[in-house]
């Protein structure tokens, strides 16, 4: 991995202080990716009614913009899309359940499709998508549904 930062090591006085030192640190990039860390959570869920992992979350990191447009899209394993989930103005953070359930968090899929009807068990691929002009930014994965 390449780091951000660069260390460069020096000997010497400051010209203004005469003080002396002995390292100076210096950016030589700060790369910070627009989305990133997406995954489901669980991976895998029951939307069968019983308040026990009825859902699942889409967690990301969304780095370098705010007030941002993303679409969590659902597509069955024929590729037909079956479910899309828009979420304004997000701003810059992670949106990864960590500890609780993430009820609150934007990308929560309760297993239906976009006419309200409870979708199969299966294998479902999902997309994370950021709106950006000119192009999108996009991740995906996978999530199962069982019950």
């Amino acid at each position: 991995a390449v780091s951000s930062l660069r260390v460069e090591e020096r000997q010497g006085e400051d010209p203004e202080s005469g003080l002396a030192y002995s390292a100076r640190t210096a950016a030589s990039s700060f790369a910070i990716r627009i989305l990133d860390d997406v995954q489901a959570s669980p991976k895998v869920f029951t939307p069968n009614g019983d308040q026990i992992n009825d859902y699942t979350v889409f967690g990301f990191t969304l780095g370098r913009i705010s007030d941002a447009t993303l679409r969590f899209e659902i597509y069955d394993l024929g590729g037909s899309l079956v479910r899309t989930l828009i979420a304004p103005g997000i701003d810059a953070g992670s949106y990864t359940p960590t500890g609780g359930s993430g009820a609150s968090l934007p990308g929560r899929w309760d297993g239906l499709d976009d006419s309200g009807e409870l979708l199969p068990p299966g294998l479902y691929l999902f997309r994370v998508v950021v709106d950006l002009e000119p192009d999108n930014e996009a991740e995906s994965g996978v999530v199962g549904l069982v019950y």
